[in-house]
C-alpha cells in the first residue's frame, strides 16, 4: 500500500477527480493529495467533499516536492497534518524571495510572492 498518494487534477486519461472516486471507494483514509496548476479555489471544496486530504499548486516547483516529502514524513511519524498559513509578501525583483518562501514553508506559512 502506498504511503500517500498524489495525483494531478488533469490526467491525460481523465480526471485526477474520478480517481479520487476509485480510491475512497476501496479505502477512506489513504492521504491523497491532489495537485494542479489551475486555482485551488476553483476546484478545492469539490475536492475536499470527494474526500482529498490536501490539496496543492503544482506551479510551486521544488517547494511541491519539500511538501509532499514533508507531509508523508508527517504521516509516518503520526503528527498532525500541516496547515498552511498564507500570507502576502511584496518584495522587490532583486531579492532572493524564493528561498525565503522556502524557509517560510518549513515554519508552515505559504508566502504568496508579489514583485513590486
Amino acid at each position: 500500500m502506498p504511503l500517500v498518494i498524489c495525483c494531478d487534477l488533469d490526467l491525460p486519461d481523465g480526471s485526477g477527480m474520478d480517481f479520487l472516486d476509485e480510491v475512497r471507494a476501496t479505502d477512506k483514509e489513504l492521504p491523497f493529495i491532489l495537485v494542479s496548476c489551475h486555482d485551488k479555489e476553483d476546484y478545492e471544496q469539490e475536492a475536499k467533499q470527494r474526500g482529498a486530504t490536501l490539496c496543492m499548486d503544482k506551479m510551486k516547483g521544488m517547494l511541491l516536492q519539500d511538501m509532499l516529502v514533508r507531509y508523508a514524513y508527517r504521516q509516518l511519524s503520526g503528527e498532525k497534518a500541516p496547515t498552511f498559513h498564507k500570507l502576502l509578501f511584496v518584495h522587490a525583483e532583486d531579492t532572493s524571495a524564493g528561498v525565503l518562501r522556502a524557509a517560510m514553508l518549513q515554519k508552515d506559512f505559504d508566502l504568496i510572492l508579489i514583485p513590486s
